[in-house]
Protein backbone atom coordinates (compact mmCIF):
# COMPACT_ATOMS: atom_id res chain seq x y z
CA UNK A 1 0.00 0.00 0.00
CA UNK A 2 2.79 2.41 0.88
CA UNK A 3 5.63 0.99 -1.18
CA UNK A 4 6.41 4.49 -2.39
CA UNK A 5 7.37 5.53 1.14
CA UNK A 6 10.83 4.02 0.99
CA UNK A 7 12.95 6.97 -0.02
CA UNK A 8 16.67 7.35 -0.44
CA UNK A 9 17.81 10.17 1.82
CA UNK A 10 21.51 9.86 1.05
CA UNK A 11 21.47 11.08 -2.54
CA UNK A 12 22.88 14.51 -3.23
CA UNK A 13 20.77 14.90 -6.36
CA UNK A 14 17.93 17.39 -6.43
CA UNK A 15 15.83 15.08 -8.66
CA UNK A 16 12.95 13.24 -7.05
CA UNK A 17 10.66 10.52 -8.29
CA UNK A 18 7.01 10.92 -9.24
CA UNK A 19 5.87 9.12 -6.08
CA UNK A 20 7.98 11.39 -3.93
CA UNK A 21 6.55 14.45 -5.66
CA UNK A 22 3.07 13.15 -4.95
CA UNK A 23 3.94 12.84 -1.27
CA UNK A 24 5.29 16.35 -1.17
CA UNK A 25 8.92 15.45 -0.33
CA UNK A 26 11.58 17.94 -1.29
CA UNK A 27 15.27 17.31 -1.00
CA UNK A 28 18.17 19.66 -1.62
CA UNK A 29 21.90 19.56 -1.02
CA UNK A 30 21.37 21.52 2.19
CA UNK A 31 18.33 20.08 3.93
CA UNK A 32 15.17 18.01 3.93
CA UNK A 33 11.79 19.71 3.97
CA UNK A 34 8.82 18.12 5.75
CA UNK A 35 6.28 16.69 3.31
CA UNK A 36 2.90 18.23 2.58
CA UNK A 37 1.06 15.11 3.74
CA UNK A 38 2.87 15.18 7.08
CA UNK A 39 2.05 18.83 7.66
CA UNK A 40 -1.54 18.45 6.43
CA UNK A 41 -2.14 15.70 8.96
CA UNK A 42 -0.52 17.33 11.95
CA UNK A 43 -2.21 20.61 11.10
CA UNK A 44 -5.66 19.00 10.97
CA UNK A 45 -5.33 16.93 14.13
CA UNK A 46 -5.49 18.82 17.47
CA UNK A 47 -3.33 16.19 19.21
CA UNK A 48 -0.32 17.09 17.09
CA UNK A 49 -1.27 20.49 15.72
CA UNK A 50 2.21 21.91 15.44
CA UNK A 51 2.80 23.73 12.18
CA UNK A 52 1.11 26.23 9.87
CA UNK A 53 0.79 25.51 6.17
CA UNK A 54 3.02 27.34 3.73
CA UNK A 55 0.04 29.44 2.57
CA UNK A 56 -0.83 30.40 6.13
CA UNK A 57 2.77 31.25 6.90
CA UNK A 58 3.08 33.41 3.77
CA UNK A 59 -0.15 35.18 4.64
CA UNK A 60 1.01 35.84 8.20
CA UNK A 61 4.37 37.14 7.03
CA UNK A 62 2.65 39.46 4.55
CA UNK A 63 0.37 40.69 7.32
CA UNK A 64 3.43 41.24 9.51
CA UNK A 65 5.06 43.40 6.86
CA UNK A 66 2.04 45.73 6.92
CA UNK A 67 1.52 45.76 10.66
CA UNK A 68 2.72 48.55 12.88
CA UNK A 69 3.89 46.80 15.99
CA UNK A 70 3.19 43.16 16.69
CA UNK A 71 1.78 40.17 14.84
CA UNK A 72 1.00 36.72 16.21
CA UNK A 73 2.03 33.78 14.03
CA UNK A 74 0.62 30.45 15.24
CA UNK A 75 1.25 31.20 18.88
CA UNK A 76 4.62 32.97 18.36
CA UNK A 77 4.99 36.74 18.58
CA UNK A 78 7.20 38.66 16.18
CA UNK A 79 8.13 42.04 17.54
CA UNK A 80 9.26 45.10 15.65
CA UNK A 81 12.26 46.84 17.17
CA UNK A 82 13.64 50.31 17.23
CA UNK A 83 16.75 51.07 15.13
CA UNK A 84 19.92 50.14 16.96
CA UNK A 85 18.19 47.76 19.38
CA UNK A 86 18.65 43.99 19.48
CA UNK A 87 15.58 42.04 18.40
CA UNK A 88 14.27 39.00 20.25
CA UNK A 89 14.81 37.03 17.04
CA UNK A 90 18.50 37.99 17.01
CA UNK A 91 18.80 36.95 20.64
CA UNK A 92 17.37 33.48 20.17
CA UNK A 93 19.41 32.99 17.00
CA UNK A 94 22.61 33.70 18.90
CA UNK A 95 21.99 30.99 21.49
CA UNK A 96 24.58 28.19 21.51
CA UNK A 97 23.46 24.96 19.87
CA UNK A 98 23.48 23.04 23.15
CA UNK A 99 21.16 25.64 24.72
CA UNK A 100 18.78 25.40 21.75
CA UNK A 101 18.73 21.63 22.11
CA UNK A 102 18.11 21.91 25.85
CA UNK A 103 15.12 24.18 25.20
CA UNK A 104 13.68 21.84 22.58
CA UNK A 105 14.15 18.80 24.81
CA UNK A 106 11.95 20.41 27.46
CA UNK A 107 9.10 21.15 25.06
CA UNK A 108 6.32 18.77 23.98
CA UNK A 109 6.97 17.39 20.50
CA UNK A 110 4.36 19.58 18.84
CA UNK A 111 5.81 22.74 20.40
CA UNK A 112 9.34 21.71 19.47
CA UNK A 113 8.26 21.43 15.83
CA UNK A 114 6.52 24.81 16.04
CA UNK A 115 9.89 26.45 16.70
CA UNK A 116 10.82 25.77 13.07
CA UNK A 117 9.06 29.01 12.09
CA UNK A 118 11.13 31.17 14.46
CA UNK A 119 13.96 31.61 11.99
CA UNK A 120 16.05 29.73 9.45
CA UNK A 121 18.50 28.77 12.21
CA UNK A 122 15.72 27.04 14.17
CA UNK A 123 13.95 25.52 11.17
CA UNK A 124 15.56 22.08 11.28
CA UNK A 125 16.76 21.98 14.88
CA UNK A 126 13.92 19.67 15.95
CA UNK A 127 15.01 17.12 13.34
CA UNK A 128 18.24 16.54 15.26
CA UNK A 129 16.71 16.05 18.72
CA UNK A 130 17.84 12.81 20.39
CA UNK A 131 14.23 12.03 21.33
CA UNK A 132 10.88 11.80 19.55
CA UNK A 133 7.75 11.70 21.69
CA UNK A 134 4.28 11.16 20.19
CA UNK A 135 2.06 10.64 23.22
CA UNK A 136 -1.70 10.77 22.77
CA UNK A 137 -3.74 11.27 25.99
CA UNK A 138 -5.83 8.31 27.15
CA UNK A 139 -9.12 10.08 26.47
CA UNK A 140 -8.22 11.31 22.99
CA UNK A 141 -9.92 9.05 20.45
CA UNK A 142 -8.79 8.61 16.85
CA UNK A 143 -10.80 6.83 14.18
CA UNK A 144 -9.17 4.24 11.91
CA UNK A 145 -8.23 6.69 9.15
CA UNK A 146 -6.70 9.10 11.67
CA UNK A 147 -4.64 6.32 13.23
CA UNK A 148 -3.31 5.34 9.79
CA UNK A 149 -2.39 8.95 9.08
CA UNK A 150 -0.71 9.26 12.46
CA UNK A 151 1.35 6.11 11.90
CA UNK A 152 2.45 7.42 8.51
CA UNK A 153 3.28 10.85 9.94
CA UNK A 154 5.45 9.33 12.66
CA UNK A 155 7.26 7.23 10.07
CA UNK A 156 8.00 10.34 8.03
CA UNK A 157 9.31 12.11 11.13
CA UNK A 158 11.69 9.20 11.67
CA UNK A 159 12.92 9.35 8.08
CA UNK A 160 13.49 13.08 8.38
CA UNK A 161 15.42 12.74 11.62
CA UNK A 162 19.11 13.55 11.55
CA UNK A 163 21.75 12.56 14.06
CA UNK A 164 21.54 10.10 16.98
CA UNK A 165 18.14 9.08 18.32
CA UNK A 166 18.15 7.63 21.83
CA UNK A 167 14.53 7.89 22.99
CA UNK A 168 11.26 7.12 21.22
CA UNK A 169 7.82 7.21 22.84
CA UNK A 170 4.43 6.54 21.26
CA UNK A 171 1.04 6.37 22.99
CA UNK A 172 -2.37 6.08 21.34
CA UNK A 173 -5.91 5.29 22.48
CA UNK A 174 -6.35 2.22 20.23
CA UNK A 175 -4.40 0.56 17.46
CA UNK A 176 -4.74 -2.29 14.98
CA UNK A 177 -1.83 -4.03 13.29
CA UNK A 178 -0.17 -1.50 11.04
CA UNK A 179 2.68 -2.05 8.58
CA UNK A 180 4.05 1.42 9.27
CA UNK A 181 4.92 0.40 12.82
CA UNK A 182 7.05 -2.42 11.42
CA UNK A 183 8.95 0.27 9.52
CA UNK A 184 9.35 2.37 12.68
CA UNK A 185 10.89 -0.44 14.65
CA UNK A 186 13.12 -1.47 11.77
CA UNK A 187 14.38 2.11 11.60
CA UNK A 188 14.88 2.31 15.38
CA UNK A 189 16.70 -1.03 15.48
CA UNK A 190 19.31 0.41 13.14
CA UNK A 191 19.72 3.61 15.16
CA UNK A 192 20.81 2.25 18.55
CA UNK A 193 17.64 3.28 20.39
CA UNK A 194 18.13 3.21 24.18
CA UNK A 195 14.72 4.20 25.57
CA UNK A 196 11.55 2.76 23.99
CA UNK A 197 7.96 3.35 25.15
CA UNK A 198 4.93 1.92 23.35
CA UNK A 199 1.47 2.23 24.89
CA UNK A 200 -1.95 1.34 23.49
CA UNK A 201 -4.44 2.49 26.10
CA UNK A 202 -7.45 0.39 25.06
CA UNK A 203 -8.45 -2.45 22.75
CA UNK A 204 -6.69 -5.71 21.99
CA UNK A 205 -3.10 -6.39 22.98
CA UNK A 206 -0.91 -5.04 20.21
CA UNK A 207 1.51 -7.64 18.87
CA UNK A 208 4.92 -6.06 18.66
CA UNK A 209 6.98 -6.65 15.50
CA UNK A 210 10.06 -8.84 15.69
CA UNK A 211 12.34 -5.84 15.09
CA UNK A 212 11.88 -4.89 18.76
CA UNK A 213 13.93 -7.88 19.85
CA UNK A 214 16.95 -6.66 17.91
CA UNK A 215 17.37 -3.44 19.94
CA UNK A 216 20.93 -4.15 21.01
CA UNK A 217 21.46 -0.90 22.94
CA UNK A 218 18.09 -0.84 24.74
CA UNK A 219 18.29 0.39 28.36
CA UNK A 220 14.68 1.34 29.17
CA UNK A 221 11.59 -0.54 27.99
CA UNK A 222 8.03 0.57 28.81
CA UNK A 223 5.07 -1.34 27.31
CA UNK A 224 1.33 -1.03 27.93
CA UNK A 225 -1.34 -3.37 26.56
CA UNK A 226 1.04 -5.16 24.20
CA UNK A 227 1.80 -8.78 23.34
CA UNK A 228 5.46 -9.44 24.08
CA UNK A 229 6.32 -12.68 22.30
CA UNK A 230 10.03 -12.90 21.52
CA UNK A 231 11.29 -15.54 19.09
CA UNK A 232 13.01 -18.65 20.42
CA UNK A 233 16.37 -17.22 19.35
CA UNK A 234 15.93 -14.10 21.51
CA UNK A 235 18.71 -13.81 24.10
CA UNK A 236 17.40 -10.86 26.11
CA UNK A 237 18.55 -7.26 26.36
CA UNK A 238 22.00 -7.35 27.91
CA UNK A 239 22.02 -3.56 28.52
CA UNK A 240 18.50 -3.22 29.93
CA UNK A 241 18.32 -1.18 33.16
CA UNK A 242 14.58 -0.62 33.67
CA UNK A 243 11.50 -2.59 32.61
CA UNK A 244 7.81 -1.63 32.90
CA UNK A 245 5.16 -4.12 31.79
CA UNK A 246 1.56 -3.04 32.31
CA UNK A 247 -1.22 -5.24 30.90
CA UNK A 248 1.39 -6.98 28.79
CA UNK A 249 0.61 -10.43 27.41
CA UNK A 250 3.63 -12.65 27.94
CA UNK A 251 4.43 -16.36 28.12
CA UNK A 252 4.84 -16.80 31.88
CA UNK A 253 7.09 -19.84 31.62
CA UNK A 254 9.64 -17.83 29.64
CA UNK A 255 9.62 -14.70 31.77
CA UNK A 256 12.25 -15.94 34.20
CA UNK A 257 14.59 -16.82 31.34
CA UNK A 258 14.04 -13.40 29.81
CA UNK A 259 14.88 -11.60 33.07
CA UNK A 260 17.97 -13.72 33.70
CA UNK A 261 19.23 -12.62 30.28
CA UNK A 262 19.05 -8.97 31.35
CA UNK A 263 22.03 -8.92 33.76
CA UNK A 264 22.06 -5.13 34.33
CA UNK A 265 18.36 -4.83 35.24
CA UNK A 266 17.87 -2.52 38.24
CA UNK A 267 14.18 -1.53 38.18
CA UNK A 268 11.12 -3.57 37.25
CA UNK A 269 7.38 -2.90 37.45
CA UNK A 270 4.71 -5.50 36.59
CA UNK A 271 1.04 -4.59 36.68
CA UNK A 272 -2.08 -6.40 35.51
CA UNK A 273 -0.28 -8.84 33.21
CA UNK A 274 -2.91 -11.49 32.25
CA UNK A 275 -2.32 -15.25 32.46
CA UNK A 276 0.85 -14.61 34.42
CA UNK A 277 0.67 -16.50 37.71
CA UNK A 278 4.23 -17.63 38.43
CA UNK A 279 6.81 -14.97 39.20
CA UNK A 280 10.37 -16.28 39.31
CA UNK A 281 13.09 -13.68 39.30
CA UNK A 282 16.85 -14.01 39.26
CA UNK A 283 18.29 -10.52 38.87
CA UNK A 284 21.52 -9.87 40.79
CA UNK A 285 21.43 -6.10 40.15
CA UNK A 286 17.72 -5.54 40.79
CA UNK A 287 17.16 -2.69 43.27
CA UNK A 288 13.50 -1.78 42.84
CA UNK A 289 10.59 -4.19 42.23
CA UNK A 290 6.89 -3.39 41.99
CA UNK A 291 4.15 -5.85 41.11
CA UNK A 292 0.38 -5.67 41.20
CA UNK A 293 -1.77 -8.83 40.99
CA UNK A 294 -2.06 -12.26 42.65
CA UNK A 295 0.61 -14.83 41.85
CA UNK A 296 0.34 -18.51 42.65
CA UNK A 297 4.08 -18.68 43.09
CA UNK A 298 6.68 -16.00 43.82
CA UNK A 299 10.36 -16.78 43.96
CA UNK A 300 12.98 -14.06 44.38
CA UNK A 301 15.92 -16.40 44.51
CA UNK A 302 18.77 -14.12 43.46
CA UNK A 303 18.04 -10.50 44.31
CA UNK A 304 20.75 -9.56 46.85
CA UNK A 305 20.55 -5.82 46.10
CA UNK A 306 16.76 -5.43 46.16
CA UNK A 307 16.05 -2.49 48.48
CA UNK A 308 12.66 -1.15 47.38
CA UNK A 309 9.73 -3.59 47.21
CA UNK A 310 6.13 -2.64 46.40
CA UNK A 311 3.38 -5.27 46.45
CA UNK A 312 -0.31 -4.99 45.60
CA UNK A 313 -2.21 -8.28 45.65
CA UNK A 314 -5.87 -9.29 45.58
CA UNK A 315 -5.47 -12.12 48.06
CA UNK A 316 -3.48 -15.18 49.05
CA UNK A 317 -4.55 -18.83 48.66
CA UNK A 318 -7.18 -19.96 51.14
CA UNK A 319 -6.22 -23.50 52.12
CA UNK A 320 -3.41 -24.51 54.45
CA UNK A 321 -2.26 -27.18 52.01
CA UNK A 322 -1.98 -24.59 49.25
CA UNK A 323 0.04 -22.36 51.53
CA UNK A 324 2.37 -25.21 52.54
CA UNK A 325 2.97 -26.17 48.93
CA UNK A 326 3.59 -22.60 47.80
CA UNK A 327 5.24 -20.85 50.73
CA UNK A 328 6.67 -18.10 48.54
CA UNK A 329 3.14 -16.81 47.96
CA UNK A 330 3.17 -15.53 51.54
CA UNK A 331 4.37 -11.98 51.96
CA UNK A 332 6.50 -12.87 54.98
CA UNK A 333 8.43 -15.39 52.92
CA UNK A 334 8.90 -12.82 50.18
CA UNK A 335 10.19 -10.12 52.51
CA UNK A 336 12.51 -12.44 54.42
CA UNK A 337 14.02 -13.66 51.14
CA UNK A 338 15.30 -10.15 50.33
CA UNK A 339 17.50 -9.17 53.29
CA UNK A 340 18.66 -5.91 51.68
CA UNK A 341 15.15 -4.43 51.45
CA UNK A 342 14.93 -0.94 52.97
CA UNK A 343 11.51 0.25 51.78
CA UNK A 344 8.40 -1.91 51.70
CA UNK A 345 4.98 -0.92 50.38
CA UNK A 346 2.07 -3.36 50.60
CA UNK A 347 -1.46 -2.71 49.41
CA UNK A 348 -4.92 -4.19 48.89
CA UNK A 349 -5.59 -7.43 50.78
CA UNK A 350 -1.99 -8.59 50.56
CA UNK A 351 -2.42 -10.89 53.59
CA UNK A 352 -6.11 -11.64 53.42
CA UNK A 353 -7.94 -14.59 51.92
CA UNK A 354 -10.31 -13.91 49.06
CA UNK A 355 -13.32 -14.22 51.37
CA UNK A 356 -14.15 -12.53 54.67
CA UNK A 357 -15.46 -15.62 56.46
CA UNK A 358 -13.59 -16.66 59.61
CA UNK A 359 -13.43 -20.26 58.40
CA UNK A 360 -11.51 -19.19 55.32
CA UNK A 361 -9.13 -17.01 57.36
CA UNK A 362 -8.18 -19.75 59.83
CA UNK A 363 -5.80 -21.65 57.48
CA UNK A 364 -3.97 -18.40 56.81
CA UNK A 365 -3.50 -17.75 60.52
CA UNK A 366 -2.53 -21.36 61.19
CA UNK A 367 0.13 -21.18 58.51
CA UNK A 368 1.60 -18.06 60.08
CA UNK A 369 1.55 -19.56 63.58
CA UNK A 370 3.48 -22.70 62.69
CA UNK A 371 6.22 -20.88 60.79
CA UNK A 372 9.57 -20.46 62.49
CA UNK A 373 10.74 -16.92 61.83
CA UNK A 374 13.71 -17.04 64.19
CA UNK A 375 16.13 -16.75 61.26
CA UNK A 376 14.12 -14.02 59.56
CA UNK A 377 16.40 -11.01 59.16
CA UNK A 378 15.02 -7.57 58.34
CA UNK A 379 17.97 -5.59 59.67
CA UNK A 380 17.99 -3.06 56.84
CA UNK A 381 14.28 -2.33 56.64
CA UNK A 382 13.69 1.38 57.34
CA UNK A 383 10.31 2.32 55.90
CA UNK A 384 7.05 0.36 55.60
CA UNK A 385 3.82 1.63 54.05
CA UNK A 386 0.71 -0.54 54.31
CA UNK A 387 -2.35 0.69 52.42
CA UNK A 388 -6.01 -0.36 52.26
CA UNK A 389 -5.70 -2.69 55.21
CA UNK A 390 -8.82 -3.98 56.95
CA UNK A 391 -7.39 -5.04 60.31
CA UNK A 392 -7.72 -8.81 59.91
CA UNK A 393 -5.60 -10.89 62.26
CA UNK A 394 -3.14 -11.97 59.56
CA UNK A 395 -2.31 -8.32 58.81
CA UNK A 396 -1.78 -7.58 62.50
CA UNK A 397 0.48 -10.62 62.86
CA UNK A 398 2.54 -9.45 59.91
CA UNK A 399 2.98 -5.95 61.36
CA UNK A 400 3.87 -7.49 64.71
CA UNK A 401 6.63 -9.48 63.01
CA UNK A 402 7.94 -6.40 61.20
CA UNK A 403 8.15 -4.40 64.41
CA UNK A 404 9.87 -7.27 66.23
CA UNK A 405 12.44 -8.07 63.51
CA UNK A 406 13.31 -4.68 62.00
CA UNK A 407 16.09 -3.23 64.14
CA UNK A 408 16.57 -0.21 61.84
CA UNK A 409 12.90 0.56 61.27
CA UNK A 410 12.11 4.29 61.30
CA UNK A 411 8.55 4.52 60.03
CA UNK A 412 5.49 2.27 59.70
CA UNK A 413 2.62 3.98 57.87
CA UNK A 414 -0.88 2.54 58.11
CA UNK A 415 -3.73 3.51 55.75
CA UNK A 416 -6.97 1.57 56.37
CA UNK A 417 -9.81 1.15 53.92
CA UNK A 418 -12.66 3.66 54.02
CA UNK A 419 -14.89 1.06 55.65
CA UNK A 420 -12.41 0.57 58.50
CA UNK A 421 -11.30 4.16 58.99
CA UNK A 422 -13.52 4.88 62.02
CA UNK A 423 -14.08 2.17 64.64
CA UNK A 424 -11.96 -0.43 62.87
CA UNK A 425 -9.11 2.00 62.39
CA UNK A 426 -8.75 2.77 66.08
CA UNK A 427 -8.92 -0.93 66.89
CA UNK A 428 -5.95 -1.49 64.58
CA UNK A 429 -4.11 1.34 66.32
CA UNK A 430 -4.79 -0.06 69.80
CA UNK A 431 -3.31 -3.39 68.75
CA UNK A 432 -0.24 -1.86 67.12
CA UNK A 433 0.88 0.25 70.06
CA UNK A 434 0.96 -2.91 72.21
CA UNK A 435 3.49 -4.68 69.95
CA UNK A 436 7.16 -4.78 70.91
CA UNK A 437 9.47 -2.70 68.72
CA UNK A 438 13.04 -3.80 68.00
CA UNK A 439 13.92 -0.29 66.90
CA UNK A 440 13.75 2.54 69.40
CA UNK A 441 13.29 4.96 66.49
CA UNK A 442 10.29 3.14 65.02
CA UNK A 443 7.35 5.49 64.54
CA UNK A 444 3.84 4.25 63.78
CA UNK A 445 1.93 6.71 61.59
CA UNK A 446 -1.81 6.22 61.23
CA UNK A 447 -3.28 7.81 58.08
CA UNK A 448 -7.02 8.29 58.36
CA UNK A 449 -8.55 8.61 54.86
CA UNK A 450 -10.69 11.51 56.12
CA UNK A 451 -8.19 13.22 58.44
CA UNK A 452 -4.55 14.19 58.64
CA UNK A 453 -2.25 11.44 59.85
CA UNK A 454 -0.90 11.23 63.39
CA UNK A 455 1.90 9.16 64.89
CA UNK A 456 2.81 7.16 68.00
Amino acid sequence: MYAHRYLSLNSSSTDISTNEERLGWRYSRRSLVVSTIFMDFIRADPFIDFHPSSKELSRDITRHNHSSSKTRISGIHRMTTMPGSTSACDTINQLPSNVMENILMRLPQKDAIRTSILSSKWRYKWLALPQLVFDCPRDYKLDVSERIKLAFAVYQALLLHRGPLFRFSFSVSELENCSDINHWLHFLSENDIEDFTFRVWTGEHYKLPCHLYSFQQLRHLNLYNCAFKPPSTFKGFDRLVSLEFRKVLFAAERFGIFISNCPLLERMALEGCPHFYCLRISAPNLKCLSFCRTFDSINLKNTPLLENLSISMNGIPETAKYLRDRKTSNLIEIVSSVPAVEKLSAEQHFLKANTKTEAAMEPVLEYMRVQDFSDCSLNRLREVKMQLISGVQSELEFMKLLLAKSTMLEKLEILPTKENSTNGGFQILRELIRFRRASAKAEIIYLDPDLDGFSF
